[in-house]
């Protein structure tokens, strides 16, 4: 899906499924996009639009805004398989934007694929929003921030937590004098899939341990995680997100509170 001055770009299907757009093209000398990845069709919609806005206005300067990168798992060339991530790169590279803001990438590499590109990070910002939410009660001196692994702990160091445990095998382990009974542990990282990485931490947790209660904060979480284990997770009582991807509004018995990406993108 495509933003652009807040205006969503809607496109038709023909019978055989091709897609085409009517639209007001306005000659402006700068234009912002908002791209939300839904599905693959997504990235030919990107590329349909920008080419024609070119056409017709070859001086205009056009800023994308990427609110999660697609293929950024395939981030490097393993074995047989294709290294997506630096083909759909190269096809944002050929529409030569002027700067390209890309929201809480999973992967180093993709800023270092893409052209004129500025890392926007949100999973900080949002575990601070998430301090001010009603019943999410979190005590930054008393309680307890799970990064799952040495990448989580490397981007979100800045989180204002005293306590802290780097998870990057299992079992847990938890530093010596640091004891979740009784606390809110709270698991931050960028991306949730499945969820069964978070899954087997709040577990690990649950066997040894009663915390008051198990969270997770990601900024992009897949809408197949309602298929997964977070669906009525017995460990973990909230899920704080945003709808960079898709909005996943329930996960069963688990709280979701989604805040809308605009909101960052709004403030930068």
């Amino acid at each position: 899906m495509l933003r652009v001055s807040g205006e969503n770009i809607e496109w038709g299907i023909f019978p055989n499924n091709e897609i085409y757009l009517d639209w007001q093209w306005d000659k402006i000398d700068r234009m912002k996009i908002t791209f939300h990845f839904i599905e693959n069709n997504s990235l030919m919609e990107l590329y349909f639009f920008v080419k024609e806005v070119v056409r017709r206005n070859p001086r205009v300067k056009i800023d994308l805004w990427i609110t999660y990168m697609p293929y950024s798992r395939m981030d490097s060339p393993e074995n047989n398989r294709v290294f997506t991530l630096k083909h759909v790169a190269d096809m944002i590279n050929s529409l030569m934007f002027d700067r390209v803001f890309i929201i809480e990438p999973h992967s180093d590499v993709t800023c270092a694929l893409i052209d004129r590109s500025i890392k926007v990070p949100v999973t900080v910002p949002l575990f601070k929003m998430a301090l001010g939410f009603r019943d999410f009660y979190f005590d930054t001196n008393e309680d307890i921030v799970v990064f799952p692994d040495a990448g989580a702990q490397k981007n979100f160091n800045s989180i204002p937590v005293k306590n802290r445990i780097l998870n990057t095998v299992m079992p847990l382990h938890v530093p010596f004098g640091l004891n979740p009974n009784g606390k809110h542990v709270v698991i931050v990282d960028d991306l949730c899939s499945g969820g069964r990485t978070f899954h087997y931490i709040a577990e690990a947790i649950m066997k040894i341990y009663e915390p008051r209660a198990i969270s997770l904060i990601v900024t992009h979480i897949e809408t197949t995680a309602v298929d997964g284990p977070l669906y009525n997770n017995e460990y973990i009582s909230n899920v704080v997100c945003t709808d960079s991807l898709d909005t996943v509004t329930h996960l069963g018995d688990v709280v979701v509170r989604s805040v809308p990406i605009e909101q960052f993108i709004e403030n930068n």
